[in-house]
């Protein structure tokens, strides 16, 4: 699994870009892990915004907060298989985690 996020160390080659953290085939928790997330040029924390895989299985569980005084509700998914193609959440239609 590849994590995105933006780069907003002022010093680094990367700044204010889209950079990917290579995490692995591992499972990742946007509220535990999301500390983990690194620019790969600087090595500082980047906000995980957005998260793509290929080639494995793949779900995700959680708590989607709507927010204008909506309920929150549980959202998960059933395991699906991501093949050669470069599967992308979208942090414009599902909104950002963390």
């Amino acid at each position: 699994m590849n994590l995105e996020g933006i780069c907003e160390n002022l010093s680094c080659k990367a700044y204010n870009k889209r950079i990917i953290h290579l995490w692995g085939r591992r499972d990742f928790d946007f509220v535990y892990d999301q500390h983990k997330c690194v620019c790969p040029i600087c090595d500082r924390f980047v906000d995980p915004i957005a998260c793509a895989f290929a080639r494995t299985w793949w779900k995700f569980s959680g708590t989607k907060i709507p927010g204008g005084g909506r309920w929150a509700e549980d959202v998960n998914s059933t395991w699906r298989y991501a093949g050669d193609a470069h599967h992308k959440f979208d942090e414009t239609l599902s909104g950002s985690v963390g």
